[in-house]
C-alpha cells in the first residue's frame, strides 16, 4: 500500500515539475538574463505608470481588508458562540462561501449599476464585496476554535475578579493566536484571487482605483508582453512571501509569550 502511494505521489511530482515548475524557471531563468544583459529597461518597467499604480492600489487592499475580515471575524464568531440559537445565525453567516464567485460578480454588479453607481467608489465596493464574501471563512475557523476552547480558565480568572473585558483580552484572545494564523494566511489566498471579482464587475480595464497586479497579469499575458508579465509576477511574488514572513513571525512571538 504504502508503494502505491508513493509511485503516485512521484507521478504526480512529475506531472507538476513538467507542467509547471519547468516553464516557470526556464521564464524566470529568461527573465534574469533579459535584466543582466539589459538593466535600463526593467527599470524603465518599474517605473511605468500601470506597474506602480497596480503595486499601490494591491498593498492598499491587502493591508485594509485582510485585518478588517479577521478582526469582524473573530467579534461576530464570539458574539454567535454566546448565542442561543447560533447555528441559525452561523449558517447564514457563512452561506456566501458557498456561492460560485461568478455569481456573486452579477449580483453585485446588478446592485452597483442600478444602486451604489453614483456615491459609492469602485474600491469601497470591491473591498465591501471581498469582505462579505471570505468573512464566512474566518468565522467558521474562530467559531470552531471558540467552542472547543477551555472555560475553565475563564471561570477561574472571573472567579479572581477580572473583568469581561479582561477576560477577553487576556484569556480568550492569546488562546486563538493558532486560528489567527490560519485565518492570515486564507485571507491571503484569497485576496491575491480578488481579481475574479473585479473582473466579472468592471472587465479587463476596471477604474484606475482597483487596478492590481492581478490585472496587469492578466493583460500582460493577453498581449504577449513577457517582460511586463514576470516583472510583475516577481513583485506579487515578493510581496505575498513578505507577508507570509510577517504572519509565520506573528506565530512565534505567540507561541513564545505562551510559554512564558
Amino acid at each position: 500500500m504504502k508503494e502505491n502511494v508513493w509511485k503516485l505521489s512521484i507521478l504526480s511530482l512529475v506531472g507538476v515539475s513538467i507542467l509547471m515548475l519547468l516553464p516557470l524557471l526556464y521564464a524566470e531563468f529568461k527573465h534574469i538574463n533579459n535584466v543582466i544583459t539589459d538593466p535600463q529597461k526593467y527599470i524603465r518597467i518599474l517605473g511605468s505608470f500601470s506597474i506602480l499604480v497596480a503595486i499601490k492600489n494591491t498593498v492598499i487592499f491587502i493591508l485594509i481588508t485582510i485585518p478588517i475580515t479577521v478582526v469582524l471575524g473573530f467579534i461576530i464568531a464570539y458574539l454567535v458562540s454566546e448565542m442561543k440559537h447560533k447555528r441559525i445565525v452561523g449558517i447564514a453567516i457563512i452561506t456566501p462561501i458557498f456561492l460560485p464567485s461568478l455569481v456573486i460578480g452579477i449580483f453585485f454588479k446588478f446592485l452597483y449599476s442600478s444602486i451604489f453607481y453614483e456615491f459609492v467608489n469602485q474600491d469601497i465596493y470591491l473591498m465591501f464585496i471581498f469582505i462579505w464574501s471570505t468573512i464566512g471563512y474566518v468565522f467558521l475557523f474562530y467559531y470552531v476554535s471558540l467552542l472547543r476552547r477551555e472555560r475553565s480558565i475563564e471561570e477561574a480568572a472571573a472567579l479572581d475578579g477580572a473583568s469581561e473585558a479582561r477576560i477577553f483580552f487576556s484569556v480568550i484572545v492569546p488562546t486563538t493566536h493558532k486560528t489567527t494564523v490560519l485565518s492570515l494566511v486564507f485571507t491571503l489566498y484569497n485576496a491575491v484571487r480578488v481579481f475574479r471579482y473585479s473582473y466579472s464587475l468592471w472587465g479587463e480595464f476596471p477604474d484606475i482605483s482597483v487596478y492590481m497586479i492581478q490585472n496587469s497579469l492578466h493583460n500582460n499575458l493577453k498581449e504577449l508582453k513577457i517582460d511586463y508579465l514576470m516583472t510583475a509576477a516577481n513583485i506579487f511574488m515578493i510581496f505575498i512571501v513578505m507577508c507570509l514572513l510577517l504572519i509565520f513571525s506573528y506565530e512565534k512571538y505567540s507561541k513564545r509569550n505562551e510559554g512564558i
